[in-house]
């Protein structure tokens, strides 16, 4: 893909050659400023400074960038497709964690401690057994404690885990969302299995 300044009667536009004919970016979207060179015009008094304003340029008028009269821009760009594995660049996620599902009671009452109505404490009410119940008392000086303490009438809890069930945790970038990655990584995980399986069958 190649990016090409041109200049036009508006003022300096932005381009992408294909085949034998150069695309208006600012015709396709209207988003794309109308004059690039106003736009690549700055000075550092044009900064933002990011927390104190003591941080703002005393002299103003320092040019970063100007295009002068029959300047342009010709820029190549390359999309390469990637994953993490290969490369840190394309990693998506981060803070990848994993634990089993907890399993709460209240009294004799069972509940989802991710249900976003109980007011479940992960430091007062998580337990690191997966065989035997542990009995917790709540917290006086939490205020979610007292929070489920009031919603149900208990001091304690009994609180253990289910081992057959994962509860899966990660964060993004931002450069795709988590629903897009889950999706990708499931998608890959069963690419991967299907060859396992057919790599194992093939021992048989």
């Amino acid at each position: 893909m190649k990016i090409v300044g041109f200049r036009t009667q508006e003022g300096l536009r932005l381009g992408v050659i294909e085949g034998d004919r150069v695309i208006d970016l600012q015709a396709v979207d209207p988003s794309v400023p109308n004059d690039l060179a106003a736009v690549l015009s700055q000075h550092n008094g044009d900064l933002e400074p990011i927390g104190d304003a003591k941080l703002r340029p005393k002299d103003t008028k320092i040019p970063i960038v100007k295009l002068g009269d029959g300047q342009a821009m010709l820029i190549y760009a390359t999309a390469v497709l990637g994953s993490g594995r290969d490369h840190a660049k394309w990693q998506s996620t981060h803070g990848v964690g994993y634990r089993y599902y907890p399993i709460l009671k209240a009294g004799n009452k069972s509940l989802d401690p991710l249900d976003p109505n109980v007011p479940y404490c992960e430091s007062h009410m998580q337990s690191t057994s997966t065989e035997e119940e542990e009995v917790m008392v709540l917290s006086e000086d939490c205020e979610t404690c007292q929070k489920f303490a009031a919603q149900y009438k208990v001091e304690s809890v009994k609180a253990s885990n289910d081992p057959t069930r994962i509860v899966l945790e990660f964060e993004t970038d931002g450069s795709l969302s988590a629903k897009a990655v889950l999706l990708a990584t499931l998608d890959i995980l069963g690419k991967r299995f299907s060859e396992l399986a057919t790599q194992a069958a093939g021992l048989a």
